[in-house]
């Protein structure tokens, strides 16, 4: 079996490439998506079907990423071209909250993004 890439097309692509569609759906404040959490590093984003949110974010942000459905128990990463590795949860520790995160190779900021766990919560 070949590489598989997360979206239709496959064809390998980085963060920066994906920005603009997640911009326009959810916001960014200083680097971050959502709201503060509880744990550093840890966002909130409210939605009325957190599950189906959680999963368009992963597809915006991970477009073009290769897909890595072994590494993560439960999960699947997106590994974009510029080494960002993108994560979706479906069942996290908090109950009824998927999860995505956003992972960095040197943990530093790229294209204005910081590194950052995304919790998807019902509620508007």
């Amino acid at each position: 079996m070949g590489i598989r890439f997360v979206g239709r097309k496959q064809v390998f692509r980085s963060l920066e490439q994906n920005l603009g569609s997640v911009f326009q759906a959810y916001p960014i404040k200083d680097g971050f998506f959502g709201e503060k959490g509880l744990s550093k590093g840890v966002r909130v984003i409210y939605s009325m079907d957190p599950e189906k949110s959680a999963k368009d974010f992963f597809n915006r942000i991970g477009k073009g990423g290769i897909l890595d459905l072994k590494t993560l128990a439960g999960g699947v990463l997106s590994r974009m071209k510029d080494g960002t590795i993108i994560s979706y949860r479906k069942i996290t520790s908090t109950v009824g909250s998927p999860a995505v995160e956003i992972r960095f190779e040197n943990k530093k900021p790229k294209f204005g993004i910081e590194d950052q766990k995304i919790h998807f919560v019902k509620g508007n």
